[in-house]
């Protein structure tokens, strides 16, 4: 069997993978697939798997080897974002390295819950710095979706510097409330509110606050570019009520 490449049984979804052919663990899935790697390994990666391998509790009382690997029951785990994880601690290449967004996603969840998203920080950089080189791609369609499960990886995997061109685009691109758009409250409505903030005082200082209109003597900020945005936003007044457009 390839090492770290699935293995799918005739006519059945359930797969039997080897990231590690000495291993002394197989983790085991509802779906019946296996994953057979090594604890040294995990509990280097994982402070939860650490724990769990431990004399504490049940998984790590029994003893273990590569002759008689220790059969580990994970009920409540997707086998696709596990097995995604696991082949990135065994430095290997996960075997859809294209990674869709809704893959990247639930890698993210996997290392937010085994506690290891700062031991995988390389190899997820990689795959999140090319979601932010290809961000012109995004389906316009869901757009607003896109950006806001791709920063909510970016922040699940502790990728700070990574999560802030999606978050910008969220908070200038769209009118909805960041919640709906993100899985996780991170500040953004007050990102949002400042901005919005900013573009009103940065067109109030272009245009001087000098009324456009002839005759005029009014110092509200007042311009061409503020006429523009109006109609754009199809408002009557400035600022324009933000929650509603």
């Amino acid at each position: 069997m390839a090492s770290g490449t699935a293995s799918p049984v005739a006519e059945s979804n359930v797969e039997n993978i080897e990231l590690a052919g000495d291993g002394d663990v197989v983790l085991s899935f509802e779906t019946g697939s296996t994953i057979r790697a090594t604890s040294a390994i995990l509990s280097m990666a994982s402070l939860v798997i650490k724990s769990m391998l431990g004399p504490k509790f049940f998984e790590g009382q029994a003893t273990r080897s590569s002759e008689q690997p220790k059969i580990i029951q994970l009920v409540d785990d997707d086998f696709g974002p596990t097995n995604m994880l696991l082949t990135l601690m065994h430095f290997q290449q996960p075997a859809a390295p294209s990674f869709a967004t809704t893959d990247l996603c639930r890698l993210a969840v996997a290392a937010d819950k085994w506690d290891c998203a700062e031991t995988k920080s390389p190899a997820t950089e990689a795959l999140l710095r090319r979601k932010v080189n290809n961000i012109s791609s995004f389906s316009m369609v869901n757009v607003s979706h896109d950006l806001g499960a791709v920063a909510s990886a970016a922040y699940l995997l502790r990728h700070r510097e990574i999560l802030a061109p999606f978050t910008g685009w969220l908070v200038l691109l769209d009118t909805k409330p960041i919640s709906t758009m993100m899985d996780h409250k991170i500040g953004l409505e007050e990102q949002r509110s400042a901005a919005r903030d900013m573009l009103i005082n940065t067109i109030g200082q272009r245009s001087n606050g000098k009324c456009v209109v002839s005759g005029c003597t009014s110092r509200a900020a007042s311009s061409s570019l503020v006429m523009m945005l109006l109609v754009y936003l199809k408002c009557t007044v400035w600022p324009p009520p933000w929650p509603d457009t």
